[in-house]
């Protein structure tokens, strides 16, 4: 139990915020009154806050805008490589390719491993396992231009 220094209540302390640089690791103001300090802060000081949130605003949206485009742009290459995707299982239903065990230890099941998306049917089959290891000791490599040489492949 502790004493509140605004309410002069004893709460327990798990009604009192972290603070690392308190003795006990909890600042000497319950939350209750916390809040109602920052409420009457805010209101009383509205202009003030008004240029703070703004400003914390803009700085978070231009790092939102920022991660977006980077995504944007990330799953549009993902986008083009699952067409690809699409491509060789197209092929593979229609009986044009046909799925082949894996090529390291003969498992039945296997998936198809592109080393150039441009060649959608040049492909290694792995099975699951020796595909994620040949990925952890490999990096993918993508064309320079590879959205726009796919988008050529598709029309």
């Amino acid at each position: 139990m502790k004493e509140c220094r605004k309410c002069g209540e004893k709460k327990g302390l798990c009604e009192y915020y972290v603070h690392k640089d308190m003795l006990d690791g909890h600042l000497n103001i319950c939350k209750k009154c916390v809040k109602k300090r920052t409420r009457d802060y805010r209101i009383n000081n509205y202009e003030t806050c008004k240029k703070i949130d703004r400003k914390k605003y803009l700085k978070r949206r231009e790092a939102a805008l920022k991660r977006q485009s980077e995504y944007a742009r990330e799953n549009e290459k993902q986008k083009y490589i699952g067409w690809i995707g699409n491509i060789l299982r197209r092929a593979i239903r229609k009986g044009a390719m046909k799925k082949h065990p894996c090529s390291v230890c003969g498992e039945k099941k296997s998936q198809a491993h592109h080393s150039n998306y441009l060649e959608p049917y040049n492909v290694i089959w792995f099975c699951d396992y020796h595909h994620k290891q040949w990925h952890r000791g490999n990096k993918p490599v993508y064309p320079k231009n590879l959205v726009r040489d796919i988008k050529t492949l598709n029309t």
